[in-house]
């Protein structure tokens, strides 16, 4: 079902999107139950707080702790791109673009978004933080080529 190429998968990316957000979150969550036993839903934003005085007493390794920090921005900058390919989606739908490239161009940022999730929670070197960032822009290119191609199709009507 997956490899018709014809079927419109493009407004589906949309909630795929947006499990893909979370999955950084619900790592860091597991991750600080684990080394903090458990998870203070009443005072979520004290965990980091808890973890670099546990790391700094010697309780928690250190990398441990810049992961888990990690795992939160990952979680928070998949909200800075999303709604700009929400809108694309939309916008390309509305505008009619063709089936297949929108079908690309959702896959495209969706491979960017789990591509970049791996390397920002296990990256440890700059190549590999100069790595994310271009896949980010992989991400962000998509979006805004979709966009453009909408604003293009609206126009010419």
């Amino acid at each position: 079902m997956l490899l018709i190429p014809n079927a419109a998968w493009s407004l589906y990316a949309i909630p795929a999107a947006v499990v893909l957000a979370y999955i950084p979150h619900v790592f860091r969550t597991l991750a600080i139950k684990k080394y903090l036993g458990k998870y203070n839903n009443l005072a979520p934003m004290n965990h980091l707080a808890t973890l670099e005085e546990r790391a700094k007493e010697g309780k928690v390794p250190k990398n441990v702790v810049d992961r888990i920090k990690r795992m939160d921005a990952c979680h928070n900058n998949a909200f800075e791109t999303i709604h700009v390919f929400h809108i694309a989606v939309l916008a390309g739908n509305y505008a009619g673009l063709d089936v297949q490239f929108m079908n690309a161009a959702t896959g495209l940022y969706l491979l960017s978004r789990i591509v970049y999730t791996a390397i920002y929670i296990n990256q440890s070197t700059s190549v590999a933080a100069t790595s994310r960032t271009l896949i980010w822009a992989v991400g962000i290119a998509a979006s805004l080529t979709i966009l453009i191609r909408s604003a293009n199709a609206v126009s010419a009507r």
